[in-house]
């Protein structure tokens, strides 16, 4: 489920004259726009996951996997299901299903089901269907790209402006 993002910067001539004169300084600005990155994709990543409980929305996190890498990333063992759909077969617990029918609010049409009735029906024919893609990671992703390209190139400007290049 995770997609990487990765932005190439090598190519990028003031990135290069950063990287030969100020190594140090330019590390310590990329630092600083990574982990400023990760909390803006993990902001966007909470935007667009779809909300019953919210459960999902409060496991994203962002955290740093390295000196110049961060994750933005649910915490859940069902964020994968809900962003890449599922094949049939399985099916969600019925409780999380009773859960979800009564913050949305939703009602059976048949006055002699109640919700409980309706969380089996569901759960019933996502067993039989599977779900499908609802995919927030790829959107977060596809939405946050130019702000972190933004950020590192705003970093590589900053340490040379720093050093006075």
């Amino acid at each position: 489920m995770l997609r990487a993002l990765s932005i190439d910067v090598l190519n990028d001539e003031q990135f290069r004259r950063a990287l030969e004169q100020a190594p140090e300084t330019l590390r310590k600005h990329l630092k600083k726009s990574v982990g400023r990155g990760g909390q803006e994709a993990a902001r966007e990543l909470k935007r667009n996951a779809p909300k019953a409980h919210s459960t999902l929305v409060n496991s994203i996190r962002s955290a740093r996997d390295g000196e110049l890498t961060a994750i933005a990333a649910p915490n859940t063992d069902y964020a994968a299901f809900i962003n890449n759909g599922s094949q049939p077969g399985g099916a969600p617990p019925l409780q999380a299903l009773i859960d979800w029918i009564r913050v949305k609010g939703i009602t059976p049409n048949n006055p002699a089901h109640d919700q409980r009735d309706l969380a089996f029906m569901i759960r019933r024919s996502i067993a039989r269907n599977g779900i499908k893609p609802q995919p927030f990671n790829d959107e977060a992703a596809e939405k946050i790209t130019p702000r972190i390209e933004q950020l590192l190139r705003q970093s590589v400007t900053n340490a040379l402006a720093e050093v006075g290049l």
